[in-house]
């Protein structure tokens, strides 16, 4: 479960504020239908109570003397006035079931109103901004006008025994105007875990919240939310007023089921794609652009592995790794996608003997080069756009750099990892690149959430700096998984739950993260029945999600050729089979691919 904003405390919701939480100019409450509070009266001529606690955002302090209203929101009639306490405390009493509006305002703040549905007693913690402390909450980028209209939007659980805030859920605000087009206004933000209103991301975080400005206050609008397995209620009939902010509370609910993994947003147009190793690696007679003409048939998202060509070590100098670019070239004259993993020596260096040091990403000189270099071998910048669709730095970070009893260990996981990343990161903005989500790839997240400290790390670095024009401001990172026994078991249940239970156990960390499958297989050396019947059920657990509405959880097929020079337990993962003269023949015999793979999400 991601972490919980709500505090329950006599059978009644209070919605707690925690210190980070607290430069929100949004109403925080919790509206719920089902079980009501011990002083429920069950809708009999008692009414209901609304309470609540209104605190300044920028200062951290108790508000007294706001004046709060109650409104009936479909005409706006007052029904009662109070102001708050020197605690900052407001109620009302004796309020029947319905839709309100709470409208609470002071001399030189911005006034919030709320419009919720009151099926129980309810408690509201209202956060109001000054106005001349609004660039210290929102940031400089949209002064506070009092002109402009703003819309803010706080998801909350429809069964209020369940958690609060829901993450990923992409939100519309449309015109509701005759003979206008509906349109979602780009001038949107929502409310990272930091504090920071992100201006740029278009779903909520895990704290439920969204936020627009510079809305037209010439019509009324329709919230609509959305989530794959999940409901949520529509708000036709959204209304605002200049200089201030409406903040709509919208219920939904998560569906559960099996299929919950499935992302509300992928960068990809594919469902799934294929790993492709480019180097010969025993195939010695292979030809490229043979092998993706056969991997296109099947999948047009394919990912590899090396990014500049191996002993061009000169920093200055970066070079396109040559069977990387014939890669590329194939990509971009025939329209697929890819994602792109870089060298591990770009990450950190050393290794087999040699005393470990800082990998050429930690050059911020270097990524520049090599983001150009990137641009150069895509044709354009606007061609990268197109085609690369994410980056890996490095592949399987937790795997392949300095072991825990090296010296270099902590550094390797405090400091060359994330400069690298940040790094890439800048260097991707400067030349134009900056909607291009970085990630990586993680062998073995731990069950523990401690032992393997880089996948650990790696996985918050990504969390916590991820941008919110990656992916709709959703973040993920590539996870690996095999079948038990070192790949040997055909139990592919189990990597399903893995994958299940590792989506869980990093929202139960309070981490955005979403689970992309970076590698799944099974190696023919085991028994080529045996991988019939392993990468069969791969494609069965896919073809259950994509029937149940056309997604699934975005995976990469380990691997498109089997690979005679690997490691022994690594070499027939292939699911395509070649002849001898390394020509591509289809695919392997019992091996179905189904033919949704090539259709777009």
């Amino acid at each position: 479960m991601k972490k919980s904003f709500l505090r329950w405390e006599s059978e009644k919701v209070s919605v707690i504020m925690p210190a980070i939480m607290l430069v929100v100019m949004m109403i925080f409450s919790s509206v719920f239908t089902g079980c009501s509070s011990s002083s429920d009266n069950s809708g009999d001529d008692a009414g209901y109570l609304i309470d609540g606690r209104v605190t300044n955002a920028a200062a951290n302090l108790y508000v007294q003397g706001a004046t709060c209203e109650l409104q009936t929101y479909t005409d706006g009639t007052v029904l009662q006035t109070t102001t708050t306490d020197e605690d900052g405390y407001f109620y009302f009493s004796r309020v029947q079931a319905g839709r309100y509006q709470v409208t609470v305002s002071k001399t030189d703040y911005v006034t919030v109103n709320t419009v919720f549905y009151l099926e129980s007693d309810y408690t509201d913690d209202i956060v109001l901004t000054a106005k001349n402390e609004w660039s210290d909450v929102y940031g400089s980028a949209h002064p506070y006008s009092a002109s402009d209209h703003y819309v803010a939007v706080k998801v909350i659980p429809q069964d209020k025994s369940k958690a609060a805030g829901f993450s990923s859920v992409a939100v519309d605000i449309t015109e509701n105007k005759a003979g206008k087009a509906a349109k979602a206004y780009g001038d949107q933000g929502f409310l990272q875990e930091s504090g920071v209103v992100d201006w740029d991301a278009t779903v909520t975080y895990s704290n439920g919240h969204a936020f627009f400005h510079d809305v037209d206050g010439s019509t009324t609008y329709t919230i609509k939310l959305s989530k794959s397995h999940h409901t949520f209620e529509n708000i036709a009939d959204v209304r605002t007023s200049a200089g201030e902010i409406s903040t709509y509370i919208v219920r939904g609910e998560d569906q559960g089921g099996s299929d919950m993994q499935v992302p509300a947003n992928s960068p990809f147009t594919y469902n799934i794609g294929i790993n492709y190793e480019s180097w010969t690696v025993g195939r010695n007679n292979r030809d490229i652009n043979k092998d993706m003409q056969q991997i296109s048939t099947y999948f047009k998202l394919v990912r590899t592995y090396h990014s500049t060509a191996v002993g061009t070590s000169d920093p200055t100098n970066p070079t396109i790794e040559p069977t990387q670019q014939t890669v590329i070239t194939y990509v971009v004259q025939n329209n697929m996608e890819m994602v792109m993993g870089t060298n591990m020596n770009e990450i950190v260096q050393g290794g087999y003997g040699t005393p470990w040091s800082a990998g050429l990403m930690c050059d911020s000189n270097y990524t520049d080069l090599w983001v150009q270099m990137l641009i150069s071998s895509f044709g354009s910048a606007s061609a990268v756009q197109q085609h690369l669709k994410a980056i890996a730095i490095g592949n399987e970070l937790d795997d392949n750099g300095p072991p825990t009893t090296d010296g270099s260990f902590d550094t390797y996981c405090n400091t060359w990892i994330p400069t690298s990343y940040k790094n890439l990161k800048a260097s991707m903005s400067k030349y134009g690149l900056g909607s291009i989500p970085i990630t990586t790839t993680i062998a073995n997240y731990p069950s523990d959430g401690v032992s393997n400290k880089v996948a650990v790390a790696t996985t918050k670095l990504i969390n916590d700096n991820w941008s919110s024009s990656w992916n709709n401001g959703s973040p993920f990172v590539m996870y690996n998984q095999y079948t038990p026994n070192n790949g040997v078991s055909t139990d592919f249940n189990s990597v399903i739950n893995y994958f299940t239970n590792l989506q869980t156990q990093l929202q139960g960390a309070s981490l955005n993260v979403e689970v992309f499958v970076g590698e799944t297989g099974y190696s023919a050396e085991n028994g080529a029945s045996n991988q019939q019947t392993v990468v069969n059920a791969m494609f069965s657990w896919l073809t259950g999600q994509y029937q149940n509405g056309g997604t699934t959880v975005p995976l990469f097929v380990f691997e498109a050729f089997d690979l005679p020079a690997a490691t022994a337990g690594q070499q027939q993962f292939g699911i395509f089979q070649d002849d001898s003269n390394n020509v591509p023949t289809g695919v392997k015999t019992g091996i179905n691919i189904p033919s949704w793979t090539t259709t777009p999400r």
